[in-house]
């Protein structure tokens, strides 16, 4: 893996260090492997909380905080056709053109963006970020399933956002 650091914010890429795999196959299985450990920390943060336990969900946010950054490090990497151009636009001002890749990385990072924005301890800031990734998937790459799950919006029985 080959990681990057970006500078300034885009529509879909927040500013920090970006990684970069091989191939977006190889994204798609880390992004998968992403969602559902996020799934899972998900169910155990929301059971601490319900057991009102104080201290005991804090390595679980951690870990539920540092995959959700690795997937939004990824996000570039799906979506820019040229990485190194990206980069090169992003730092000198002038992004409002990136030229999207192919649809494929668009697909296969719908549904974990998805999948993540949904979860009940996730940022409402991340929730965001993630939602106009989906709109920009949808609008730049012409998917339109992407720009419907933009739109959506899940209301958790109990939001606990830690």
């Amino acid at each position: 893996m080959l990681t990057l650091t970006l500078t300034v914010s885009t529509a879909f890429a927040t500013a920090g260090v970006l990684i970069e795999i091989s191939t977006v196959y190889v994204a798609a299985v880390w992004n998968t492997y992403r969602k559902v450990r996020l799934m899972i920390l998900n169910v155990i943060i929301r059971c601490s909380k319900r057991l009102e336990e104080p201290n005991g969900y804090h390595d679980e946010k951690f870990q539920f905080d540092e995959l959700s950054n690795d997937m939004v490090a990824s996000i570039p990497f799906y979506l820019c056709q040229d990485i190194a151009k990206f980069m090169i636009q992003v730092e000198t001002d002038i992004y409002s053109a990136i030229t999207p890749g192919k649809s494929l990385g668009g697909l296969l990072l719908m549904h974990p963006l998805f999948v993540t924005s949904s979860l009940a301890v996730t940022s409402p800031q991340l929730q965001d970020s993630l939602k106009n990734c989906l709109s920009w998937i949808g609008t730049n790459m012409g998917i339109g399933e992407a720009t419907l799950l933009s739109k959506v919006r899940i209301m958790p029985y109990s939001r606990c956002y830690c």
